[in-house]
């Protein structure tokens, strides 16, 4: 595919674009490829990452990586089509996850000293720089198999460069897709374990306090948490904690669990019913357990005894807690098809606040890291304010029934109010 011919894409990524004499952008493909080559030698891993993305836009419940002395292999099988078609005239699918498999093919021929083969049930194609237009058509839903082969050499110097290479590479991928919602494996390891790989700022379902603070080990505390259910994000069972009040879509139970004050489910009718939890879980991330050895906030890898079992887990549109990112500034964190990209963090008033969100619709830079602000991601974040507002107004009205609860929550209730008054605003400069 010629970078070329998706001008319309490139547009939006790139902000070195050139315009013709008739007003029509136009970009230099050789350029367009020492860019790519540029962001993939900065950040090894690239070309995963975005088969990452296709895999997960196309619905595969597995990617499979194995990592040998001078080859490293990506299988995964679609569960959707591939819109073969375009790609055949050298253009850019408007699928999201053809596109993204395109993408990691260009990024991966530009890398030097290599051969790449893309393998479609029994067809393959070595791919060229560019990942120009397919030679064949392949089968629909055949599993994909691609592979990169380094050239032989007796060179120890650099053997171990590329074995550090690999390394960084699963590192990348490790960081940013511990939210895929299908099972991203490495040699048969899990990489994307929703509590292991949380580092500082993202311990979504595994902030822990002090030891002498918290109030039950390993067991993160908020003031309230809203969870939006749907595709998109793999995450723990938070079905499975006890807090103290519990609504579901405006239904309110009192459980009287200790570990939140305030959990809140919105999305399907079908939360309302009785059995909303075996519905919820009838929709599962590639993974249905996982581990839950959890990393304590001073850095510390920890095992709890209490705490040392295996977890359930759900998939989640998001996740959003105004006072779980203890001590931090606010972050919003969109996942684009099962990749985190570079978090926006929250103006003052929303301070300590964390927001994980899928968002396949999202825009991004030639990077593929960063969401470019456009309008569709303004929309995105007018429903992250909404979400926001609804959780800190909920809350405020829970906390005025009581005033024991209102006096020990004397943070969180300063919190909401401020958050409220912000939200309040931004919702109405946007209406």
């Amino acid at each position: 595919m010629a970078l070329k011919d998706i001008e319309a894409f490139l547009a939006n990524e790139i902000f070195e674009a050139q315009f013709d004499s008739s007003g029509q952008f136009s970009l230099d493909e050789g350029r367009s490829l020492d860019k790519l080559a540029q962001y993939q030698s900065e950040r090894p891993g690239l070309w995963l990452v975005k088969l990452v993305q296709a895999a997960t836009a196309l619905g595969a419940s597995e990617f499979k990586v194995r990592q040998f002395l001078n080859t490293t292999s990506v299988c995964f099988r679609p569960n959707s089509p591939l819109e073969w078609e375009p790609w055949l005239k050298s253009n850019a699918a408007s699928q999201p996850g053809t596109r993204h498999l395109q993408l990691a093919l260009q990024a991966a021929s530009t890398i030097p000293e290599i051969k790449m083969v893309m393998k479609v049930g029994k067809q393959s194609w070595q791919v060229e720089r560019g990942a120009a237009g397919l030679p064949f058509l392949p089968e629909p839903l055949a599993a994909i198999e691609i592979s990169r082969q380094w050239q032989f050499t007796p060179s120890l110097l650099t053997h171990l460069r590329r074995s550090r290479l690999q390394l960084e590479e699963s590192l990348l991928l490790q960081e940013l897709g511990r939210y895929a919602p299908l099972a991203v494996r490495l040699d048969n390891r899990l990489l994307n374990d929703p509590v292991i790989n949380k580092p500082p700022g993202l311990r979504l379902g595994v902030y822990v306090p002090a030891l002498w603070t918290r109030p039950k080990p390993a067991i993160p505390y908020t003031a309230v948490e809203r969870l939006v259910v749907g595709p998109g994000l793999g995450l723990m069972d938070h079905s499975l904690r006890l807090p103290y009040v519990l609504q579901r879509n405006g239904f309110k139970a009192k459980p009287e669990g200790q570990n939140l004050f305030l959990q809140q489910w919105v999305g399907p009718d079908w939360l309302s019913t009785r059995d909303w939890k075996s519905h919820l879980r009838q929709s599962t991330p590639g993974y249905s357990r996982f581990d839950s050895r959890i990393e304590r906030n001073d850095e510390v890898l920890e095992i709890w005894p209490d705490y040392n079992r295996a977890l359930g887990a759900i998939t989640l549109s998001g996740y959003l807690s105004l006072d779980i990112n203890r001590n931090r500034e606010g972050r919003l964190y969109l996942v684009k098809d099962g990749i985190l990209l570079k978090p926006k963090t929250l103006p003052k008033e929303l301070e300590q606040t964390l927001v994980i969100w899928s968002a396949p619709q999202i825009n991004t830079d030639l990077t593929q890291l960063q969401a470019i602000e456009d309008e569709v991601y303004q929309d995105v974040y007018r429903t992250v304010c909404y979400h926001l507002k609804e959780a800190a107004d909920q809350l405020l009205e829970e906390l005025g029934y009581s005033f024991t609860a209102a006096m020990k929550m004397a943070d969180a209730l300063q919190r909401a109010k401020a958050a409220t008054r912000y939200l309040a605003e931004q919702l109405s400069q946007s209406a």
